[in-house]
């Protein structure tokens, strides 16, 4: 039984579904660069776009990853506008870590989040949860 406790716990978390979650005002054809074309690409700088990505966040981290994996290139800072965090409390932000994200909001190519370790800053006004 011991063996088959892991396994089932595995089972059991795979077939959980979790509600979608869509948050903010989404717009309609926005540029949707991925985001390792955004690394020293001005060509963004201060538009709206649209980002798709892996969200982490936790101690002096809020990031959008282009793989599960916190990868140390391929990273965007992520601030939620004043809309947004009225409406993301820590429930929610509990339910948003790890997932993938399609996201909307305002590019920054100069700034680089904590430490400038990040490629720019998108100052969220719209998410959806798409996993």
């Amino acid at each position: 039984m011991k063996k088959l406790f892991p396994l089932i716990l595995i089972v059991l978390a795979l077939g959980c579904n979790t509600e979608p979650i869509r948050i903010g005002t989404e717009v309609n054809n926005l540029p949707a660069p991925e985001i390792s074309e955004l690394e020293n690409n001005l060509n963004f700088h201060e538009q709206t776009i649209e980002l798709i990505g892996y969200y982490r966040s936790g101690f002096e981290m809020s990031g959008l990853f282009t793989g599960k994996k916190n990868s140390e290139k391929e990273k965007v800072w992520v601030d939620f506008s004043r809309g947004l965090k009225e409406q993301v409390n820590d429930s929610i932000a509990l339910e948003l870590e790890g997932r993938k994200l399609r996201v909307q909001g305002t590019y920054n190519a100069k700034s680089h989040g904590h430490i400038m370790q990040y490629i720019g800053t998108i100052e969220l006004d719209f998410l959806e949860t798409l996993n």
